[in-house]
């Protein structure tokens, strides 16, 4: 049985399911008509060990839980012991399908929610005052502050833009976040990238935009994101000193 996040716009797309991989590494497969499926494993909650999905499951415990997900999204296999849980409360509690299901989750928000997490709003709202005061107050230091602020969103964008795909954003989606159409976010990406735009994906990451793009598309589901530059690339931006009037 699949879960999905509930009242989320293409929430059909990403639907999660927990598979079982056994002890060989295989992971069970049943054929239905000229088709073979994998069968997703579901853990009791009454008793150790869980069930497989389907007809004459195998008779074996799975030794790995792999959350997946209908977009094609994989997650790491996690280590599953059929008896570790407890007994509690009337029932027995086994944690290990619940944190299979959060590494799942975790996926699907990436992909499916664009809201700005509630902490990240409250800190953006407790800048915004002193950068109206600072617009009155010191005009020309606000300016500069703005520039820095559109130079952040530059850098900022691309990895956005390429840790989507990795989790099987379409473009139009990535568009419409972006407040573009399909064709101008994919084409300012995919097609014609700008000098400017590869000049920060270089700085930011040692490579191209094809590069990155392709390197998310193709990264091993489960695995994080490479590392980046950007925390040195957001000081260089906030630390760069402005010429004054009379310097040539």
């Amino acid at each position: 049985m699949g879960f999905q996040l509930e009242d989320t716009p293409d929430s059909a797309r990403h639907v999660g399911r927990l598979l079982g991989r056994l002890p060989d590494g295989t992971i069970p497969t049943e054929r239905i008509g000229a088709a073979l499926y994998e069968r997703e494993f579901n853990d009791a909650a009454m008793e150790p060990g869980g069930t497989w999905s389907g007809t004459e499951p195998p008779d074996v415990q799975p030794a790995y839980l792999v959350p997946s997900c209908r977009c094609g999204w994989r997650g790491p296999e996690m280590p599953y012991d059929p008896h570790a849980g407890v007994w509690s409360g009337g029932r027995y509690h086994n944690g290990q399908d619940l944190d299979a299901h959060r590494v799942w989750k975790a996926h699907a928000t990436a992909a499916l929610v664009p809201a700005v997490p509630e902490g990240h709003r409250e800190r953006l709202a407790r800048f915004a005052d002193p950068l109206g005061e600072l617009a009155d107050e010191r005009p020309r230091a606000a300016l500069t502050l703005a520039r820095q602020l559109r130079e952040l969103a530059d850098h900022l964008e691309p990895l956005a833009v390429a840790e989507a795909l990795a989790h099987g954003v379409p473009w139009e989606t990535i568009g419409a976040d972006l407040g573009q159409t399909k064709q101008a976010a994919h084409g300012r990406y995919q097609q014609r990238p700008s000098a400017d735009l590869e000049d920060r994906v270089q700085a930011l990451t040692g490579g191209s935009v094809t590069t990155l793009l392709d390197a998310a598309r193709n990264r091993r589901p489960g695995t994080p994101p490479p590392e980046h530059r950007w925390t040195g690339t957001a000081a260089r931006i906030l630390d760069r000193q402005v010429p004054s009037d009379d310097q040539s």
